[in-house]
């Protein structure tokens, strides 16, 4: 559930359903994983900051901010919220490999 860590400033977005549509002010910028909006909500931007920095989510529109303001910071609903996420969900499908076809076989044709 917990997405890789490495250069992640440097993958495509990963966020689910936009909170803040930034496209217009930053359109040249770099793909980032945090959102430049910080919440004046001291305990909803301690939950952001631990999703983002410590499990490794993307926060690059504001989603986890909205999530971790409807759930007042908790991070394990939000957590549980954030698979109901439509365009979360669809990231998520297009970034898990294919299973291994049945046919255990190795290169030179032994299992």
């Amino acid at each position: 559930m917990y997405p890789a860590l490495e250069n992640q400033d440097e993958v495509k977005c990963m966020a689910g359903t936009p909170y803040y549509d930034m496209r217009g002010y930053f359109s040249n910028a770099k793909h980032t994983r945090h959102c430049l909006i910080e919440h004046p909500n001291k305990d909803i931007q301690t939950a952001v900051d631990t999703l983002v920095n410590d499990f490794g989510f993307d926060n690059c529109n504001g989603w986890l901010t909205q999530l971790s303001e409807e759930h007042k910071g908790d991070l394990e609903a939000i957590l549980n919220k954030m698979e109901e996420d439509p365009i979360y969900r669809q990231h998520q499908k297009e970034a898990t490999p294919a299973p291994p076809s049945p046919d255990y076989r190795n290169d030179n044709g032994f299992f």
